[in-house]
């Protein structure tokens, strides 16, 4: 597999090898603006475009990008000192340096940075403490002139808990929003990750089955290489009826049947909730929207559909004309409120439903 294997010297967090490089990576075409952003940042120490967010689901490209930009820039500007890290380590360290007593050399060691890249600002978006920590370190960067990037599971805009001068923050750079890859895309991504003497030895139907079966690159580049262990261990040619066997689990899982607790769950995570508090009797404002959509997807998005009464009694016991006033709710908000529009297709994308089945049915 051909990917970027060397290791850098970003201070001391100690994290692995990094996984990708815009060589790797699929735009959709010369005009992609994540793409783009991503390289005029990575091509250049002059500040632009901060802070640059990154949203959008699990597998549509976020930590890829993130790390192009962060093996490319280090390759340029190999003395530039880069402050690169996920999420849940910036919150580690955080806990870490407040337990030890070295807090300070956590805010040294981010301070000094020319670089500042977060992966998975959701891991801590309602920790209050780290949350405070950030802002401060965002506040410093944008006085200072440091570039920041930033990726997130969700549009900075809704999220919830966080106070308005940090949101304002995020908002104030460029924030884009990616979706899974096309089919084309995955089919090239895939090409571009392997060897060509890899994607010689399996049979195009096989690429052509994985790619329509399966959207998550991540999930993807995990079957091609188990595809690519067979090749270099026994030997074999991967044939269609091989792939099968050898995948079936991998595709099995990707036909599941779209279940109200996976819906249950994917909301919850969207708007920083828990199933106890959307299930629950409180009808406060950040929860009767999400849980007016979950009633809408549930109506919408399953096979066979769920009746009113049955999702009803899923939710927390709720009656079902509870269920239908939830669904005709979001149908009435659609056409003129583009956020829920963009929230649902979202939504959509992550529990792998056409958005245009469910908004133009």
């Amino acid at each position: 597999m051909s990917s970027v294997q060397m290791a850098l010297p970003l201070y001391d967090h100690n994290l692995p090898p990094l996984r990708h490089s815009f060589d790797t990576y699929a735009p959709v075409d010369s005009t992609d603006i994540g793409w783009n952003a991503a390289r005029r940042i990575a091509d250049s120490p002059v500040l632009m475009f901060s802070p640059f967010v990154l949203y959008g689901p699990t597998g549509s490209g976020k930590t890829h990008l993130l790390e192009a930009i962060v093996e490319q820039r280090h390759r340029m500007f190999p003395d530039m000192p880069i402050l690169y890290m996920s999420g849940d380590q910036f919150m580690y360290q955080f806990v870490k340096g407040l337990r030890s007593y070295t807090i300070m050399d956590f805010k040294a060691r981010n301070f000094a940075s020319k670089l500042v890249v977060i992966d998975g600002l959701e891991f801590f978006a309602r920790k209050e403490s780290t949350l405070e920590e950030f802002f401060y370190l965002v506040k410093y960067c944008q006085q200072y002139g440091i570039q920041m990037v930033f990726s997130i599971n969700q549009d900075p805009g809704t999220l919830p808990d966080i106070r308005d001068d940090l949101r304002s923050q995020l908002l104030g750079g460029l924030v884009h929003q990616l979706h899974r890859p096309t089919l084309g895309q995955r089919r090239d991504a895939l090409t571009k990750r392997f060897d060509a003497s890899v994607i010689e030895r399996i049979d195009p139907a096989v690429i052509d089955l994985i790619v329509e079966r399966v959207e998550d690159m991540n999930k993807l580049t995990g079957m091609m290489q188990k595809l690519e262990m067979v090749q270099t261990t026994r030997g074999y040619y991967v044939t269609i009826d091989l792939a099968e066997a050898l995948l079936a689990d991998e595709l099995r899982t990707s036909k599941q049947q779209l279940t109200l607790e996976k819906i249950v769950s994917a909301v919850c995570l969207f708007y920083g909730i828990s199933p106890k508090q959307l299930k629950s009797d409180r009808r406060t404002k950040d929860l009767v929207r999400p849980r007016q959509v979950v009633m809408y997807l549930a109506c919408m998005a399953t096979k066979p559909r769920l009746s009113l009464q049955t999702i009803g009694r899923l939710l927390g016991g709720r009656d079902h004309t509870t269920v239908m006033h939830g669904r005709e709710r979001i149908i009435g908000l659609l056409p003129t409120d583009l956020l829920l529009r963009q929230e649902i297709e979202q939504l959509a994308v992550e529990l792998n439903v056409d958005p245009k089945s469910i908004l133009d049915p």
